[in-house]
This record gives C-alpha cells, structure tokens and sequence, in this order.
C-alpha cells in the first residue's frame, strides 16, 4: 500500500477523522518538514490544523486509504502489516477499530472487516511520542562518562512499508522464542 494516503493532524484520540482539511502524502515518508530535506507531503491541507504547522510538534495524525481486497483471498486470513511506524498505530477499517500496531512494526488481523473481491477502507490513528525515560549517551566504553537526555523523535509517521497480506486459515506460528 506504499503510495500516496490522504493525511490529517489530529488533535485528539476520535474514532473518527475530521471531514475537511486532508492533504496527501508519501508512505512511506515522516510527516516532518525538515530543511535540506524533501517532504513526503505532495499537497497540504486547508484549515486550522494547517496554520503555522510545524510536524515536529504534532504528536496525532490520521491516514487514509482505499484498498481493493482481491477475490482470491476469500477463505484466507488478511491482515494489514506495517514495516515502520513512529510510534503507535491504531487500525481501523470500513468504521471498525481491527487493533495496534507498536513501534517498530508489526501487523493486524483484518479479516472480519474486510470482504474479498471489494474495496476497504483502512484508517490508521499514528501517534508520535518520544519514550518519557531518559537516554543514556556513553562516551566510547566509559561506563563512568554517561550523560542522559529527554529521547527525542528523528521521524514521525509511517516511515516503512505498508502492505496487504493473506496468508490460509490453517494452523501457523506467529512467534518463537
């Protein structure tokens, strides 16, 4: 699903998006706007949320995004996997909340709210917020040199892939440890 997703700053956790004001952007991309960097916006949006935006301040977006679900899959397991997400995402799809995702990746079991052979709607609620321990920085292996600072976030958004996947109904692992 890499490719161009309508995108919004959100000011709340809602269960659903504002109506008005979506620009789009680049997944996979950061919704910052960094100088020497080119953006991942290709358009931005029109409203409140859009006056003096700054994405290094806002920590809730919402994406967007139609998706056909192929007909062959029917019978099969579907699930939405993020390869990157800065840091949380929580999935929703044709209205209805499927699960999370948390940082650094991972995947959602969407097979009750899609059907195959028509379009889905995903929506994903992204919120970017920095880990609220501190971050040790050692200077080469001085155990005894270690500064610590407030974590900071380098990106912001779906900075992986995002894909579609089905995979049979039978029996499998999802983890070994």
């Amino acid at each position: 699903l890499d490719g161009i997703w309508r995108f919004i700053p959100a000011s709340e956790v809602a269960a659903d998006p504002p109506k008005l004001g979506w620009a789009y952007i680049k997944v996979p991309g950061d919704w910052q706007i960094r100088r020497g960097k080119s953006s991942a916006f290709v358009s931005r949006g029109g409203g409140p949320q859009w006056d003096l935006y700054d994405g290094a301040s806002v920590a809730l977006a919402w994406y967007e995004r139609q998706a056909p679900i192929p007909e062959k899959w029917r019978g099969s397991k579907i699930s939405l996997r993020i390869d990157r997400v800065c840091t949380d995402a929580m999935v929703y799809v044709n209205g209805g909340r499927c699960g999370s995702v948390s940082w650094p990746w991972g995947s959602v079991d969407i097979t009750p709210a899609v059907t195959p052979g028509k379009t889905a709607q995903i929506r994903l609620l992204v919120a970017a917020v920095a880990d609220s321990e501190k971050v040790g920085q050692f200077w080469q292996n001085a155990f005894s040199r270690v500064s610590y600072t407030s974590a900071r976030l380098a990106t912001r958004g779906l900075t992986g892939s995002v894909f579609l996947e089905s995979r049979s109904s039978e029996a499998h692992m999802t983890d070994v440890f």
